[in-house]
């Protein structure tokens, strides 16, 4: 039986250069498990809170004992195809509430594997990731700002 996954754009809002990547899930994971693949190909630490945000408004993330929080759905009960169904479809993930990543996720292709295939990687990509707690967008603009100048005089 072939498995079918989806891959996946992930963007970064408002970096310039945009920072994004491309990876491949499988179809029906777990969001939770989504979740830490883009943890992975993002290079982010998993230190802080994170949500997923459909189209619908419905947001998923982590919940306690299973249960909703302040209307939250529990990212372990649901599927990616909660979000994503067809080619073009998109939804958000955001990651630290402090400095608020938001990320633009758009399921680009639908793809069914041969047994020899790994379901879960980062296919491509471009752009560092900025650092953990670094102040949002425009902390990461000041950091590269400074690491351009710092550039003219090496």
């Amino acid at each position: 039986m072939k498995l079918v996954v989806y891959e996946i754009r992930i963007a970064l809002a408002g970096t310039d250069p945009l920072v994004w990547r491309r990876i491949r899930v499988p179809a029906d994971a777990r969001l939770s498990l989504v979740h830490y693949a883009i943890q992975v190909a993002m290079g982010w630490y998993n230190s802080h809170l994170h949500e997923f945000v459909g189209k619908d408004g419905a947001r998923y993330g982590m919940a306690e004992d299973g249960n909703a929080y302040g209307g939250v759905l529990d990212e372990r009960r649901y599927q990616l195809t909660a979000l994503l169904a067809e080619r073009g479809d998109s939804c958000q993930y955001v990651y630290d509430f402090g400095d608020d990543w938001v990320h633009e996720l758009v399921l680009e292709s639908v793809v069914e594997l041969s047994d020899d295939e790994f379901p879960v990687c980062c296919l491509d990509g471009s752009g560092a990731c900025p650092p953990e707690d670094c102040g949002g967008v425009p902390g990461y603009a000041e950091l590269l700002e400074c690491h351009l100048s710092t550039d003219n005089y090496g």
